[in-house]
């Protein structure tokens, strides 16, 4: 019978159960019917597409037969059953008045996308585009991943699911975070989302009110602030440099913690820094967020992909009181080459966890079901994929850090993890915008202009990509900045 039962969309009161435009007789007992025939309906009057309608609104076939309007009259008419809507003032369709939240304009599009977008558009084109711009590893998704996709596709795994994700997905993934990690958490604690950015968005729009305020290390990962934002929070911004490693401090955590303050972001390693907090470091914070009584969610995306020995810990391994104010976002897109599956999850303490199964019953619901047998596969299958990878990251960091630090004017720190490295241009003499604008109109090289991540005298480049594009975008990128060194020296432009 369907999702909705034996009661059908009207549900035991009498009371309708969706916002749907319905047949006439149910809805408008008090005015006179109109037999329905099966006749084509003339409309009489210009049409407004048919849209989900509360029954309290002013356009509800249940409000008055004409309705004033600050701009003119929004008249309704019934014709064999259907409800039409016309706008008599300034003959302007309905649609056009209608405004954005406020909200929507309080955020930026993500630059990494629009430059991204821009360069394989470019490239469509038949433009030599050397890309450093995308967070995606270029190797294929493991084939022993795909199979199993496969085989849940040809077993009929293509229903619906539960919105926290499948079962098995999340025992294994509870499994993953004991024995790899160190947290005792069980499959109730987790929830399947579509990706890692998606496992963030729930948890802060299940944790925070307006006026709280969220830490924010930058540089930091662009979308952070701007999810605080949509919630209605307050991101605090504390800057770092390189003498820190682009890390928080203690003392610089401690001092940016007030009374609303409600989580702090942790990302080790980093995008887009590259950078790994060691274990001390790590185990510094702990004692401030259990001192202070706050959350930390730790994005832990890249938790699989160190170098020269770089150490992972999980803060919230440190201890129960930790443990008990910690959340953990993390997924398969990086470790797996699996950025467009878009499985992610997130582990916390169980109240935190209903909340954004809750939430994401409401919005995307499940994540694709056959997909979520490949990430199954991910974790209960060898690693060693993720090492090959890992490996071959490795000669690129090299590569590029070398031809990096070889370029005058520009200044990189080394990397302990991810997949970025993030120079420093200041002593070029321009903003990050203005150069990698330039960058990629002269000499095709996209790189992410570091404003987006909160520090305006970087820039990010992703080694995720053959080696082939790193020489040859190192040898644009050389040009270029000698150019641009030479034009500042005559005071002239780039």
């Amino acid at each position: 019978m369907g999702r909705q039962g034996r009661q059908g969309r009207w549900g035991r009161q009498g009371r309708r159960k969706d916002k749907l435009l319905l047949p006439l007789i149910p809805l408008v007992p008090l005015v006179p019917l109109v037999p329905l025939v099966p006749l084509s309906p003339c409309p009489l009057v210009p049409l407004v597409p048919l849209v989900p309608l509360s029954p309290l609104s002013p356009l509800s076939p249940l409000s008055p037969l004409s309705i004033p309007h600050k701009e003119g009259i929004i008249k309704r008419k019934i014709s064999f059953g259907i409800v039409r809507y016309s706008y008599k003032g300034e003959n302007v369709p309905l649609r056009s008045k209608m405004k954005l939240a406020a909200r929507v304009s309080q955020v930026s599009p993500s630059l990494t996308l629009a430059i991204a977008a821009k360069a394989k558009a470019m490239k469509a084109e038949g433009i030599d585009v050397c890309s450093f711009s995308a967070g995606e590893p270029d190797f294929d998704t493991p084939a022993h991943i795909k199979a199993a996709a496969v085989k849940a596709l040809d077993e009929n795994k293509t229903k619906y699911g539960a919105a926290s994700g499948e079962p098995k997905l999340r025992e294994a993934i509870a499994h993953k975070l004991k024995t790899d990690n160190h947290l005792d958490y069980k499959a109730e604690n987790v929830i399947v989302t579509n990706g890692g950015k998606h496992s963030l968005y729930n948890l802060i729009v299940a944790l925070i009110d307006p006026g709280d305020e969220v830490i924010i290390p930058a540089p930091y990962w662009l979308s952070y602030p701007e999810m605080v934002i949509l919630a209605g929070g307050v991101p605090v911004i504390v800057p770092t440099d390189a003498s820190t490693g682009y890390k928080i401090t203690p003392e610089k955590l401690r001092e940016a913690i007030t009374e609303k303050t409600k989580l702090f972001v942790l990302n080790s390693p980093s995008n887009p820094t590259g950078m790994v907090y060691t274990p001390e470091e790590i185990r510094a914070i702990a004692e401030i967020i259990v001192e202070k009584d706050i959350l930390v969610v730790s994005d832990e995306i890249y938790e699989k992909i160190l170098y020269d020995g770089a150490e992972h810990l999980c803060i919230g391994s440190l201890g129960k009181e930790i443990f008990a104010r910690t959340i953990i976002s993390n997924g398969f897109a990086k470790a797996y080459s699996m950025t467009g599956w878009r499985i992610g999850y997130l582990a916390g303490p169980t109240e935190i966890i209903k909340a954004t199964i809750t939430i994401q019953s409401h919005s995307t619901s499940n994540v694709c079901t056959f997909a979520q047998y490949g990430a199954i596969a991910a974790l209960e299958s060898s690693q060693d994929c993720v090492e090959e990878m890992r490996q071959a990251f490795a000669k690129r960091r090299q590569v590029m850090f070398d031809r990096l630090n070889a370029i005058p004017g520009l200044t990189c720190e080394k990397p302990d993890g991810a997949f970025y490295m993030f120079p420093d241009i200041s002593k070029i003499g321009i903003k990050s915008l203005e150069f990698c604008d330039a960058l990629l109109e002269k000499e095709q090289v996209a790189v992410i202009p570091g404003v987006a991540f909160g520090a305006d005298d970087n820039i990010r480049l992703s080694y995720a990509t053959d080696m082939a594009t790193i020489e040859k975008g190192m040898d644009r990128l050389d040009k270029f900045v000698r150019s641009a060194l030479a034009s500042s020296a005559s005071r002239s432009p780039i």
